[in-house]
């Protein structure tokens, strides 16, 4: 049987279609052993391997038998064999039926008294869930295993605080994904307070969530903290995909905030500056901070599948952009005391409307002292810093001018 078993298992890792060979051994395997009439490891890998292979040659009623019958046959050693089973039912999570199965074998569990063995393979499930936005099915079974950590009196149970982040993590996403920011930010609240040692990716997914939440709130400060820690936590977890987004959320956060600083210039965010994604939007930050409008939206245009397909970046990137437009018109103001519209539209390339909205909204929140003459189509600036500057610098070329002539004047009286 144990010759068998490899032979099959070599079929079943074999590039090419060698899935019919690989099921015909395991048959073999198990009219063996149903032969010597006992149970083996051998027996238990053949109906673990079944499973995956009639799923894999589109079988959907012979993957529920053989692994039904695997429950079966090995279910007094389920507990022992838990690892193997949730990595199985996590390879058919395209399953159709693949609730039917995860249920099952709960049932199973709590039967023979497993409940933390259940606990982490409803996590298991809720993962599948999550990622199959079965909102239904995922609250209700989130709910289950919230009771199951929770105190007599309601409240979480801290000693199972590795098992609560976890729950909340999931929770967490699944508000994120719904946009439901009232909940999502109940929940976040309260994840912040346990103290539990989960997976550095776990508490990751947390603070991203929290990113995005702070983001809809327009709190981007909050947001910027929030996605310096996710991205540490992806870091030490190695989840270089979700490292790269984070750090593009944090640039966004960073961006709208109005900071100075370079996300990159910290030395771990340096360590994917080679990444495509990141290039591109490190070149979005420079042209940000060199206030170069141009710039930025010609690398908006030359890199739009690493920049723009990202939701989370296109929904906040108007605001991203109009932050930009006010520091530009900020320092377009300073020398002057009035300038037209038409100007200040080309140079923001703003229509009208939005130019007079974006100055009104400067005005309202005393960012500039200004009034628009909307009649001529000009701008008059009454207190800009470098206008005012300037005005001072013309008063004291004219002083000297005036003293130089003083001076001039009584001089050549002497010498006549």
């Amino acid at each position: 049987m144990e010759n068998l078993c490899y032979e099959a298992k070599d079929y079943a890792k074999e590039q090419g279609d060698k899935s019919k060979e690989a099921i015909d051994l395991f048959k073999q395997v198990l009219d063996i052993e149903k032969d010597q009439k006992s149970k083996s490891e051998h027996g238990f890998k053949a109906l673990k391997w079944l499973s995956k292979l009639y799923h894999r040659t589109k079988q959907p009623a012979l993957v529920k038998q053989s692994y039904l019958k695997l429950l079966n046959e090995y279910g007094d050693i389920l507990a022992e064999k838990e690892k193997a089973m949730t990595k199985l039912l996590e390879s058919l999570e395209d399953y159709k039926d693949i609730a039917d199965l995860f249920d099952e074998t709960l049932k199973r569990l709590e039967k023979q008294g497993n409940k933390k063995a259940a606990l982490r393979l409803e996590l298991s499930q809720a993962k599948i869930l999550l990622k199959n936005k079965d909102w239904d099915r995922l609250s209700k079974s989130l709910e289950n295993m919230y009771s199951a950590c929770r105190l007599p009196d309601g409240t979480d149970d801290h000693s199972k605080g590795n098992q609560l982040l976890e729950i909340y993590a999931m929770s967490i996403h699944m508000e994120d994904v719904k946009q439901n920011n009232k909940k999502l930010k109940e929940l976040y609240t309260r994840a912040l307070n346990i103290n539990g040692l989960c997976n550095p990716k776990t508490s990751g997914v947390i603070y991203e969530c929290g990113g995005k939440m702070h983001l809809r709130e327009s709190h981007w400060t909050e947001a910027n903290t929030a996605f310096i820690e996710a991205f540490r936590n992806f870091d030490e977890a190695g989840a270089r995909a979700e490292c790269v987004s984070c750090l593009k959320y944090l640039v966004l956060a960073n961006m709208l905030s109005g900071s100075n600083i370079n996300p990159f210039d910290e030395p771990r965010a340096k360590a994917y500056s080679t990444a495509q994604e990141i290039s591109s939007i490190n070149s979005l930050v420079e042209a940000y901070q060199r206030k170069s409008l141009a710039d930025f939206e010609r690398i908006l245009k030359t890199n739009k599948k690493t920049l723009l397909e990202d939701d989370v970046i296109q929904t906040y990137l108007p605001a991203v952009r109009k932050t930009l437009k006010k520091y530009i018109f900020l320092d377009l103001v300073k020398p002057y005391v009035n300038l037209s519209m038409s100007f200040v539209e080309d140079q923001l390339q703003l229509t009208k409307i939005d130019a007079e909205g974006l100055i009104v909204e400067l005005i309202l929140d005393g960012e500039v002292d200004a009034t628009i003459d909307q009649i001529n189509s000009v701008l008059y600036v009454k207190n800009s810093g470098g206008a005012a500057e300037a005005n001072r610098k013309y008063v004291s070329c004219g002083r000297l001018v005036k003293n130089l002539s003083s001076l001039s004047h009584t001089i050549l009286t002497k010498i006549n």
